[in-house]
C-alpha cells in the first residue's frame, strides 16, 4: 500500500532539527506497517493552502492508495513566492515549502515564527515582513478562515472524485467551538499557559457563525478525532500529567502521545 501523509510540524518527519527520540505520528504508523510505502510532504509551519496544493499535485503524478492529512491552523497563511525570494529564504531552513509547480512560504500564523526574527538574517527578515506583515495587519479573518476551510473541501472533493481513500485529522480543535473554550472545559487549563506564541491575538474560526455553511460541506465521516467534540492530537497530549505528553518545547505532542493517538484512535479508523 502506498500512503501519502501531509500536514505541518505535527506531521513533519523527524530530521536533524529534532532528536531521533522525537517521533511524529506518521513514523509511528510506518513502524506498525513496514510493508507499506509512506510519503510525507509535511513541513514546519505549513498552512492548509500548501497542504492542499502539494497533496493534489502529488496525487496527480503518483499512485496513492490512502491519503492521511492532519490539517493545520486556520490562521496560517501560505504565499507563493518568486524563485529569487525562495532561494534567499532557503538559507533560513524554516517556513519555506515546495510543491513541484509552486514555491511556498508559510507564516506559521498571525503570531507565528515569521515574527520570530532570531532565526534569520536581515535579508530573510525583509522578505518575511514584506510577505506577511501587511497581510496580518489588514486581514479579514472571516474571509481568511473561509478560504482555509475551502482547502479542506477541495482536497476532500478531489479524493472522492478520483476514488482515493482518505482520512483527515485536525492538529488542534478548530472545528467545534472556541478552541480556548474546548480546552478550558475539557482539560481545565488556561490556554495562555499552553502556547509559546500568543494565539489569543486572533479570533477563532468557530467564532464566526457565517462559516457554518462551509463547515457543513465537510464530510466528517472520514475524519479521525479522539472524541465527539472533534478534539485532536494536541488535546490528547494535554491529558498526560505535567505536560509529559509534549516535547520539551511544550508545543508539540510527544512520542508517547503519537503512539497513543495511532494505536487507540487512528488505526481503528483506518481499519487496515
Amino acid at each position: 500500500m502506498k500512503v501519502l501523509c501531509n500536514g505541518c510540524s505535527y506531521t513533519w518527519k523527524t530530521n536533524e532539527r529534532f532528536r531521533q527520540d522525537k517521533i511524529r505520528w506518521p513514523e509511528i504508523l510506518a513502524n506498525r506497517f513496514p510493508e507499506h510505502e509512506f510519503t510525507n510532504l509535511a513541513h514546519l509551519g505549513a498552512g492548509n493552502f500548501y497542504i492542499k496544493d502539494s497533496s493534489i499535485d502529488y496525487l496527480k503524478n503518483n499512485e496513492v492508495d490512502h491519503v492521511l492529512i492532519m490539517w493545520s491552523g486556520f490562521s496560517r497563511y501560505d504565499v507563493e513566492v518568486s524563485q529569487e525570494q525562495y532561494n534567499i529564504l532557503n538559507t533560513g531552513k524554516k517556513y519555506r515549502c515546495k510543491s513541484s509547480h509552486n514555491l511556498w512560504v508559510s507564516s506559521g500564523g498571525n503570531s507565528g515564527a515569521w515574527k520570530n526574527w532570531r532565526y534569520y538574517d536581515p535579508a530573510i527578515n525583509e522578505i518575511l515582513i514584506e510577505l506577511f506583515k501587511g497581510y496580518y495587519d489588514n486581514v479579514n479573518w472571516l474571509q481568511h478562515y473561509a478560504e482555509s476551510l475551502q482547502q479542506i473541501i477541495d482536497l476532500q472533493q478531489y479524493c472522492k472524485a478520483n476514488d482515493i481513500p482518505y482520512t483527515f485529522m485536525n492538529y488542534r480543535n478548530h472545528l467545534n467551538k472556541s478552541h480556548a473554550e474546548v480546552q478550558k472545559q475539557k482539560f481545565n487549563i488556561d490556554i495562555t499557559e499552553q502556547f509559546s506564541f500568543g494565539l489569543n491575538a486572533e479570533p477563532y474560526m468557530c467564532d464566526f457563525e457565517q462559516l457554518d455553511s462551509i463547515v457543513n460541506q465537510i464530510d466528517f465521516s472520514n475524519w479521525c478525532f479522539i472524541d465527539d467534540n472533534k478534539n485532536g492530537i494536541w488535546e490528547l497530549a494535554l491529558t498526560f500529567p505535567d505536560r509529559t505528553g509534549t516535547y520539551d518545547d511544550g508545543d508539540h505532542p510527544g512520542t508517547n502521545t503519537a503512539e497513543l493517538f495511532v494505536d487507540k484512535y487512528l488505526l481503528p479508523t483506518l481499519n487496515w
